[in-house]
């Protein structure tokens, strides 16, 4: 009964994903839907030592496969690289299942977290092979000086955006994500944008409304007391008194004609990136 409830709950979830400028809906999202958010939203670095990891084992495995009758030489030779082909064949194994069979997808790659770890020692191998590539043992701590160089610059950058840090994307994927893809897709910025609103306010109670999939709700229950007397949320939005907008768009098409009698009162930018528009009547 639970995975029946489960699968129709799944199957009734359509929600309209903005991916590369265009909305699709959440069951109907192309394979490489995930794949894309983990190259623009992964730091560049990690992406580099990945692919150089899975060049490195995918050429090791091909040649001992070729010459496994030659000079009696096995696929594996000793317990770490066998850890290793474990790791890269688990790695290719749930990424493919999880691009292929799963089509409810939505909410960047955040189903696919669990591989980090996989792809943190997979990208490991990568030092290995610049190692035996260039045969210089200082290319060894030229890597350790880049990991250590952007982790500084991630551990900044995220003090600086607190408690936006999900709004994270890499140095080439920052210009192209605007307007092109969903920021805050939970609505986490709703709370701070709510408690902006309250706080630069002199009349109450307001009438709020969210123009986004992504309803009050949970904002307004994470509210001091005092103000929750404040505000009250209402689902006919031309009635509203305050508007919120984090860019995820509901199924059904609206006509935002009345917005024309609000104003920008509020934004919330991250990276040039707005991830939350609240509107004053």
């Amino acid at each position: 009964y639970a995975y029946q409830y489960n699968l129709s709950v799944q199957q009734n979830l359509n929600i309209m994903n903005l991916f590369q400028g265009e909305y699709i809906n959440s069951l109907n999202s192309p394979w490489f839907y995930r794949p894309v958010w983990f190259l623009i939203t992964t730091p560049i670095f990690i992406i580099i030592f990945l692919f150089i990891g899975i060049w490195f084992l995918t050429i090791r495995i091909i040649n001992r496969l070729f010459n496994l009758d030659k000079n009696k030489t096995d696929i594996w030779r000793g317990n770490k690289e066998l850890f290793d082909l474990l790791i890269f064949l688990i790695f290719l194994i749930s990424l493919y299942i999880t691009c292929r069979f799963n089509l409810s997808q939505y909410g960047s790659w955040r189903h696919l977290y669990y591989l980090y770890p996989l792809i943190i020692l997979i990208s490991l191998n990568s030092i290995k092979f610049l190692e035996l590539f260039s045969k210089k043992k200082n290319v060894k701590y030229f890597c350790f000086i880049i990991i250590i160089s952007n982790f500084m610059y991630l551990s900044l950058w995220s003090f600086k955006n607190h408690p936006y840090q999900f709004v994270y994307f890499n140095l080439f994927s920052k210009s192209y994500a605007k307007n092109n893809f969903d920021l805050d897709y939970w609505g986490q910025s709703n709370l701070n944008a709510l408690n902006y609103v309250i706080k630069n306010h002199d009349t109450y109670p307001l009438k709020i409304g969210s123009l986004s999939f992504v309803t009050l709700e949970a904002a307004y229950s994470m509210l001091k007391l005092e103000d929750k007397e404040k505000v009250i949320i209402t689902y006919n939005l031309e009635n509203a008194d305050i508007l919120f907008d984090n860019n995820i768009k509901k199924i059904r098409n609206q006509n935002l004609d009345f917005l024309k009698n609000y104003e920008v009162f509020y934004k919330i930018t991250i990276d040039d990136n707005v991830i939350n528009t609240v509107y004053k009547k």
